[in-house]
């Protein structure tokens, strides 16, 4: 099970076949469960961005921002440039910060 801890609270990231029957919907945050679903049948890397972009509705909700959580071409955006960057910069990847 895997669990992500978004500023203090933590959800569990659950694959599922198909969210509310809808075959449209390929990820969902559902913050009274504290649960991310994320469509099983997407690549790897399709599930990254999906994960992305509900981490961003849940960081957004977690300060109170509604109009932007609330705002999917935003919140795509902001997920789509951050995998980008990871994805591009093996550094983000690998680098250890650790203050000894």
């Amino acid at each position: 099970m895997v669990k992500i801890n978004i500023l203090g609270e933590v959800y569990e990231l659950v694959e599922v076949d198909e969210i509310d029957h809808d075959s449209n919907i390929s990820g969902q945050i559902v913050y009274q469960k504290n649960q991310i679903y994320i469509k099983s049948s997407m690549s790897s890397e399709k599930k990254r961005v999906v994960l992305l972009h509900e981490l961003m509705h849940g960081v957004f909700e977690k300060l109170g921002m509604d109009k932007e959580c609330n705002d999917e071409r935003l919140v795509q955006m902001l997920a789509s440039s951050i995998h980008q960057l990871i994805k591009d910069n093996a550094v983000l990847r690998e680098v250890n910060f650790d203050v000894k």
